[in-house]
């Protein structure tokens, strides 16, 4: 039953769900609907939008643990992990915040690690501008023996034009067919 404001028939006393302070809203307000949603102020209502973890469901509470595991364990941009758990970028936003959730940064990633080897193999630090070539262009593979460094990026492109040089004379041998069906060069 909502009580009415005494003397003014068009404001409703109504008890704050989250501090039991009592407020008035306008009778436009105070729909039947809307009774359990209304707060006295900004505060409570962002904790009444907000429930603590104790009291979501079995469903969020997995989401939220999909959402750290993704945030803390992968380099997923939050864009990627909200569409893919299908919430908002400001829930993951907020969650980051509240719980101070913070990523660590990957030093050994592939990136460096090539760059620390072929560093090694010439004995001495890489320039910023020094370009690493993976010789037989698997970048995963990061032997010494498959890293050469070029002093810029001009030299390292003269290396790969000179592989595409070598496949057209492959061509003109015919050791390299171009197939019809596939659209690609393949070997003889």
């Amino acid at each position: 039953m909502i009580k009415l404001k005494p003397g003014n028939w068009k404001q409703h006393a109504l008890i704050c769900p989250v501090c039991m302070k009592e407020f008035f809203v306008s009778h436009y307000r105070a729909t039947k609907e809307s009774i359990n949603k209304l707060s006295c102020s900004y505060k409570c209502a962002a904790i009444l939008r907000v429930p603590s973890l104790k009291e979501r469901s079995s469903l969020d509470v997995e989401i939220i643990i999909k959402m750290k595991d993704l945030y803390l364990n992968t380099n997923k941009h939050i864009t990627k992990i909200a569409d893919e758990l299908d919430i908002s970028r400001s829930t993951i936003f907020n969650y980051i915040k509240k719980e101070g959730w913070k990523r660590l940064k990957r030093p050994s990633s592939l990136r460096i690690q090539y760059r620390k080897l072929a560093s090694e193999k010439i004995g001495r630090p890489l320039l910023k501008y020094e370009h690493v070539h993976h010789i037989d262009f698997n970048t995963r593979n990061n032997e010494a023996s498959n890293l050469h460094v070029y002093k810029d990026a001009q030299q390292h492109t003269l290396a790969h034009r000179s592989l595409e040089t070598c496949a057209i004379e492959f061509y003109k041998l015919g050791l390299i067919v171009f197939n019809e069906k596939t659209g690609l060069y393949q070997l003889k």
